[in-house]
């Protein structure tokens, strides 16, 4: 119990439309221990990205619990759940959201400084995390100067920079094409896997949601375990 990273318990999220209540999601319970990778997939509009966002503390369920190393998530304040996705959190989304007017090594730095590391600190573990990832050559570069994946992979390194214990990412690799897609998912799993943190990951590539530890479907709100073996490539 000591390693468990992320637990939800009988989540509960529903959405007020013009017909009324649209439930999304419908007592969702997951664990992830320290070290699993684990994906979701599922066809849009089944509230894999709101699940995201209620794991990440960016959103909070109707009903239901949230535990961040084993610490209460679910009632804290908003300035406690910053606190909390700031320095054990690291989230990547499709759209990477990445500053325009800095350069991808001050997009990198720029978490560690919130968390209060000093400048100069910063600069040396965002430069590491980036040739980790193939940017060495690519530090002072602005994102307008940089592929589309290369630019997903500065936001990945900005996730994890500070070794969150837990990284989330919502169809990281969605707008990218084939090849480059396989090129960024290989290197996030391959920094993952050595930080040892858990994971929650969106894709639709089915090809690359085989190499996860774990898999899942929210079918009807409902989140269910998948067999690798079943998913059909592509």
């Amino acid at each position: 119990m000591s390693n468990m990273v992320l637990q939800l318990k009988n989540i509960n999220k529903a959405f007020t439309t013009k017909m009324g209540n649209l439930t999304i999601l419908n007592g969702i319970n997951i664990e992830l221990p320290a070290g699993t990778i684990a994906g979701i997939v599922a066809p849009s509009g089944t509230g894999k990205t709101t699940l995201l966002q209620i794991a990440g503390l960016m959103d909070v369920p109707d009903d239901g619990e949230v535990y961040i190393n084993n610490l209460q998530a679910h009632g804290l304040t908003d300035k406690k759940r910053a606190h909390l996705r700031c320095h054990h959190i690291g989230y990547v989304y499709q759209q990477h959201h990445l500053l325009p007017e800095f350069t991808a090594l001050e997009n990198v730095t720029m978490p560690l400084l919130i968390q209060g590391i000093k400048p100069k600190k910063a600069d040396i573990q965002a430069s590491e995390i980036l040739a980790e990832v193939g940017l060495a050559e690519r530090l002072h570069h602005k994102p307008s100067e940089l592929s589309g994946g290369e630019q997903q992979r500065v936001a990945i390194a900005r996730a994890i920079v500070g070794t969150p214990d837990l990284f989330l990412a919502d169809e990281p690799t969605g707008n990218l094409d084939p090849v480059t897609s396989d090129k960024v998912f290989t290197n996030m799993l391959t920094s993952l896997r050595a930080r040892q943190g858990a994971a929650l990951i969106v894709t639709h590539n089915h090809r690359l949601a085989k190499s996860l530890d774990k898999l899942y479907e929210i079918v009807d709100g409902n989140l269910k375990e998948k067999d690798k073996k079943k998913l059909i490539l592509r």
